[in-house]
Order: C-alpha cells, then structure tokens, then sequence
C-alpha cells in the first residue's frame, strides 16, 4: 500500500526484446498477474525493470509515452542508466526501480495505455517491466 493507505495497482508489459534503436512496450492489463489498465486519470508512482539475456549492452535509455511511436511524452528520456545487479544465482538478472514521483497522468481516454519507449546502447537485452500508479 502507498501512502495514506491509498492501494497502488499496476500495468506491465510482456517481456520484449530491445536493441539500440527506441522500441515501443505497452505497459496493459496482464491477465496472468492481475494487472489493470492505466486509469484515465491517476498518479505515476514506479516504473520497475527486469533484464535478461544481455548481450554487449551496458546501459539503457527510456521514457514514458502516450503514444506507441513516442511523439508525446509524458516523462523526459532517461538516458545512458547503468544497469544494476539483481539475483546473482542462474538465472541472473539485472534490475532497476525508477520514482516517478506521483505524477500526475490525466488522458481523456479511460483505460488509455501507457507506452515504455526503451533502448540499450550497444547489442540486446530482453527486459520485463511494471508501471506502479494509483487513482486520483
């Protein structure tokens, strides 16, 4: 539970692999997880990531968007962010948690889909991410 006793709830996106080229990831319902469509209105709390199968990349870029093409952002690119070591034993992962500090995300669509648009620097790496956000 998040502050002031307010459940936070989430949207994920099916692992996708990245390369060095921006990719679109729909952060949606997951069925399997119980994950809900981003409300038309609500606050933007987390962003998680889980890596895998890294090859060459040391680093990623990302940013939120209301589009599958990234022309309207909501966040600013993050840019060059190392990755950071998750479980070590087989398989290893890398991890990383970003705060988006409650932002506030309003769309006039209900149930509108937030898009991670994603890259990493050099080669490929599969990731898995979670959108945490709350209702307003």
């Amino acid at each position: 539970m998040s502050a002031g006793g307010i459940q936070n709830k989430y949207s994920a996106g099916s692992e996708a692999s990245l390369g060095t080229s921006y990719t679109a990831i729909e952060l949606k319902a997951d069925g399997t997880l119980g994950g809900r469509k981003v409300a038309s209105q609500c606050y933007l709390d987390k962003l998680l990531f889980t890596w895998s199968s890294i090859s060459t990349a040391a680093s990623f870029s990302w940013y939120l968007a209301y589009d599958s093409d990234g022309k309207f952002p909501i966040t600013d690119p993050q840019e060059s962010i190392s990755f950071k070591d998750g479980k070590t034993t087989s398989p290893a992962v890398k991890v990383n948690a970003f705060d988006l500090a409650g932002a506030a995300y309003r769309h006039t669509n209900q149930g509108q889909t937030v898009f991670l648009i994603a890259k990493v620097n050099a080669g490929s790496a599969k990731v898995e991410a979670v959108l945490l956000w709350r209702g307003r």
